[in-house]
């Protein structure tokens, strides 16, 4: 297997990994328990509207809510200008970052709800 073309010495390189391929692998871990996230809590910072997409040319919403925090993403022709990270995540950027990686600097949420049909659309 081709060794990435990263530090060796990153904290997650010591996480147990499964193969996917001959060049691809995923490093798997849980959140301990003293990080505890609040679902309801979580629940209730998902944004109200859905970000708007360029797929094949045409502008559509993304099935699910998104916010970025602590720094931008980018993707599909787009960025998602980030939030601050609030207090109910900062435990878990600080955990990612000893845990994964200290370079770190944002986290990502998508929040679904099965009652309104989100869902994570076909990727390549």
């Amino acid at each position: 297997m081709t060794e990435p073309a990263i530090s060796i010495d990153a904290p997650w390189t010591s996480l147990p990994a499964r193969a996917l391929d001959e060049q691809h692998r995923v490093y798997l871990t849980r959140l301990p328990s003293v990080v505890a996230l609040d679902f309801r809590a979580l629940w209730a910072i998902h944004p109200d509207r859905f970000h708007r997409v360029s797929i094949m040319g045409r502008e559509t919403p993304v099935p699910r809510w998104s916010r970025a925090y602590g720094a931008d993403y980018h993707y599909s022709g787009r960025t998602d200008r980030a939030e601050p990270v609030p207090p109910l995540l900062a435990e878990t950027l600080a955990w990612a970052r000893e845990t994964i990686e200290p370079r770190l600097n944002g986290l990502l949420l998508n929040w679904y709800d099965g009652e309104q049909r989100h869902y994570i659309g076909k990727h390549r």
